[in-house]
Parts: structure tokens; sequence; C-alpha cells
């Protein structure tokens, strides 16, 4: 039977503003169901270097400085706040889905159950909750030991910023499915890449007006 674990961050909380669609509730109500005998380990965070093949270094340093000088819950746009201690918990929510990538290449399963998300997250700006883009580090740090990467993103949002991170890569693949009509309002039929990587990005959007799936 091929192995199957789960990366969490147990001090995910403190990357928390209750009442918030994004919050600790989250991943309360997801811990509790998972199997008893699924090995469940705490993520360590990811490395400035896999986090700097997606998003600019300078982004990092503002947003570092900006969750430093937050005294409790501040936002970065309508949607994406931090606390004092949301840097932290995004580097290893970024790290969480590294290691599971690696599990993934050792031949097992890997689910990685943190916050904050990521696939809204641009290379220079936070978006839609998200701070770093966790599935486009993830991808660009299995890179250095495979040819090809393959991301499905099965999401009522589409995933923008992961799109835009390989719009021009011929070396991932990015399949999103989606519902037409709502934030961040991209992600069109005709967007199939650029370049090198045209062809290599694939997107499928409903028509309901009901969602597809959870809430990104």
């Amino acid at each position: 039977m091929t192995r199957c674990s789960a990366i969490t961050f147990p001090l995910s909380f403190r990357h928390d503003a209750p009442g918030h669609p994004e919050c600790q509730e989250r991943l309360d109500a997801m811990l509790p169901v998972l199997p008893s005998d699924l090995p469940l380990c705490s993520a360590t965070p990811a490395s400035r270097e896999d986090v700097e093949r997606i998003h600019d270094p300078h982004y990092l340093r503002w947003l570092e400085q900006r969750c430093t000088d937050t005294p409790s819950v501040s936002y970065l746009d309508r949607d994406t706040y931090i606390t004092p201690y949301s840097f932290v918990t995004a580097l290893h929510a970024a790290g969480a889905a590294v290691a599971a990538g690696e599990r993934a290449l050792d031949g097992g399963h890997c689910l990685s159950l943190t916050r904050p998300p990521g696939h809204h997250a641009e290379r220079d700006r936070a978006m839609g909750f998200c701070l770093f883009n966790n599935a486009a580090i993830a991808a660009m740090h299995a890179l250095e030991c495979v040819d090809r990467v393959a991301t499905v993103d099965w999401d009522v949002h589409h995933g923008n910023g992961t799109q835009h991170a390989f719009y021009r890569n011929d070396r991932v693949l990015y399949c999103s499915v989606h519902q037409k009509g709502i934030f961040p309002y991209s992600g069109s039929i005709g967007e199939t890449g650029a370049s090198a990587g045209r062809g290599y990005t694939i997107t499928f959007r409903s028509l309901q007006e009901q969602p597809l799936g959870i809430i990104s």
C-alpha cells in the first residue's frame, strides 16, 4: 500500500483573525477528522532560497517588516490580513508544501494541512488571503529533481498567482478548475500560456452560480 502522511504547523493559530473567512477554525475543523493512524508531522520553514525562486526578495523584506511592525492584526488589502507572526507562519506553510512534494517524489502521498493558503499570491504582492504561493514554491523546488511538474488547482477561485508564476514555463503544466465571474476575475479559457509556456496552462470554468468547492 502506498504510504500516506500529513504535515501541519501547530503554531498557525498565531496567524489568525477570528471571524475572518480564512481563520484558524478552518484547520481546527479538519484535523480531528483525519484517520487516527495517519502519520502527522510538523512543518519546518521553507528556505529563503526556495521562496525567492517565486517571490521578489524586496517583497519578502517588506512583508517581514510589515509583520514586525504590526501590533495585533492589520490588513495588506481588503481581504488579506497579517499578525506579528504571519511571516514565520507563511514560511512554515510554504515549507510544508515543499516537504509534501519531496515525499511525493519518494513515492508517498502527503497532505499539506497548513495556513495561510497560497495560490493567489503574486511575485511581489499578497492577495486573496495568501502571503506566499505555497504550491508554486513547492513546484519550483521539485524541478531541481525532475524535468516536469503538473499542478492541478481545484478551487472555487482561479489560482492567478500560481498560473502567472509558470505562464512562460514549459516545465510546469498548470491546470485550474474554478467558478466563472468571481474573484480574482481571471482564468479564462483563452489563457493558455505564453512563449515557451504556450499550451502549458489549462483552465476549466464552471458557468454555475453555485460554488464548485472549497473557498480558497
